[in-house]
């Protein structure tokens, strides 16, 4: 394999879930400079607990949060690691494809590093090199998925299921909305498959999609949260591939980025949860080169810029809700206790003369040209008025009675 050197970064904006104009939601940009890669020694995965995106590249480990890498420490010295993150145990989860038999690593966050563990049940006897690791939000379990093969991981033993996609190097990713890891592409028989798999939680299905990418291995496959689908990215095959694909849980769609990066395979994706990017490093391109590429947002994804906030009102005031927001094409829908609000649709809610009913969690849901997004939860309190203390001083006696009658002998101006 090709050691990459060089460090050039892209990155890319992407819409929202929903129907959109492709072109129009991605973008790719230039951002910065990465560490060295080297496709059998790199691994990447977001890490919640730390909000960084940690690489394992040439037995060291770098993390990336946003804006810098910084080297936090080392790793093993075997090939083809792979690894996710076990969200049930706050635990990353480590795998190596030319590693020992029957042995993994777990790392907390904390000083002491990747720590080395042996599973008790089936043993972990990995045939081939290239393997892939996703973690099963639904199941709480770690996949390890191999040609012809795949061992689950409950973070004590592991069973081991025979079965699935018989192919090499194609590549996994779990989409926690349909609770299914999706696994696409590979080798074998002399020829690259185009072959799209789905795991329910016992075994494999084969999926006939109306239309699906090219043939390939040493491909990226990552679930986009923003979009809610699972992007395909690159890879090699009859040649190298410079394409992004989308699976939307039926089919496989193409998008038409206005500038693409270059064509490459043995690159690495993640999902920056904590910035909504998406993090690509490095990448075989016929020559030596190191990059990570991000997907970033443009406005026409919508962005709200000023978020809905708290209230507090007496029965009978007036209230009102107001956001805002830019994008391209938005509109705006708000909802109280989750459901939407008939003829609701501007930028502001009023309410003249709020009653003890209008009370609850107000929200308002601005959709544009390439998805929606929702604001956040603001919570309306409406505090109840009690007539009889006419002069509003919380005690109810004398002076509100004769208060009330002044009032009412005055009479009208």
């Amino acid at each position: 394999m090709q050691r990459l050197i060089g460090t050039t970064v892209l990155a890319a904006t992407l819409g929202a879930t929903g129907a959109a104009d492709a072109q129009s939601c991605y973008e790719w940009r230039e951002i910065g400079v990465g560490p060295q890669w080297r496709a059998v020694e790199s691994a990447i995965a977001y890490f919640p607990k730390r909000d960084t995106v940690v690489l394992l590249t040439m037995a060291e480990q770098w993390e990336w949060d946003g804006l810098t890498w910084t080297r936090t420490g080392d790793a093993q010295s075997y090939l083809q690691p792979a690894m996710a993150y076990d969200s049930a145990r706050g635990v990353m989860v480590l795998v190596y494809g030319k590693g020992p038999n029957n042995a993994l690593w777990e790392w907390d966050g904390g000083p002491d590093g990747w720590q080395l563990r042996s599973p008790g049940g089936d043993n972990i006897l990995l045939t081939s090199s290239s393997i892939s690791v996703v973690y099963d939000e639904a199941r709480a379990e770690t996949l390890i998925v191999e040609r012809g093969m795949t061992y689950v991981y409950d973070g004590v033993n592991v069973t081991k299921h025979v079965g699935g996609p018989n192919l090499s190097d194609g590549r996994a990713a779990y989409d926690p909305v349909r609770q299914r890891t999706v696994y696409f592409g590979g080798s074998g028989g002399g020829q690259y498959w185009n072959d799209t798999w789905e795991w329910d939680g016992e075994a494999w299905t084969l999926l006939a999609p109306l239309d699906a990418p090219p043939g390939r291995v040493y491909h990226s496959l990552a679930y986009d949260a923003q979009r809610g689908r699972i992007m395909l990215f690159g890879g090699a095959g009859t040649f190298l591939y410079d394409d992004t694909w989308e699976w939307n849980g039926e089919n496989w769609s193409r998008v038409y980025p206005d500038s693409s990066p270059s064509a490459r395979s043995d690159h690495h994706v993640a999902y920056d949860a904590g910035r909504n990017e998406m993090l690509l490093f490095g990448g075989h391109i016929g020559g030596s080169q190191s990059d990570h590429l991000l997907f970033r947002r443009n406005l026409a994804f919508p962005v709200i810029l000023q978020q809905p906030g708290a209230l507090t009102v007496d029965e009978g005031r007036f209230a009102a809700f107001a956001v805002t927001a830019v994008g391209q094409g938005i509109g705006y829908q708000w909802l109280k206790d989750g459901v939407e609000i008939d003829g609701e649709t501007n930028t502001s809610i009023l309410i003249p003369v709020a009653s003890l009913g209008d009370a609850g969690e107000y929200s308002v849901r601005v959709t544009g040209t390439c998805g929606a997004v929702e604001s956040n939860v603001a919570q309306l309190t409406v505090n109840p008025v009690c007539l009889a203390d006419f002069n509003g001083d919380g005690v109810i006696n004398t002076i509100d009675f004769i208060a009330y009658l002044n009032a009412y002998t005055g009479g009208c101006p």
